[in-house]
């Protein structure tokens, strides 16, 4: 759980701190993909590709963003730490 927990926290503080621009919709295949959901039925998801364009959903909200690459390298770090599947 909580290395799921940094993961999530790295990509809200990337689009929560400004780090971050407008991205068109990316192509290819997602890098990342992490999906939360809540116990009142919400969903949040947020699929990351390669070139650090993202697409994060929050309900009816869809934000299309790019993380830098500093970014990428923080998300690249959390990810190597093998969280399973269906990990909380």
């Amino acid at each position: 759980m909580k290395r799921l927990a940094v993961l999530l926290l790295t990509i809200i503080a990337a689009t929560s701190l400004g780090a971050c621009s407008t991205a068109a919709e990316p192509t290819g295949t997602p890098a990342y993909t992490v999906t939360r959901s809540w116990s009142n039925g919400m969903e949040e998801k947020a699929v990351i590709y390669a070139d650090g364009r993202s697409v994060m959903t929050h309900g009816e909200y869809t934000e299309r963003i790019t993380l830098p690459s500093d970014q990428m390298a923080v998300l690249a770090a959390a990810a190597a730490l093998a969280i399973p599947a269906g990990a909380n």
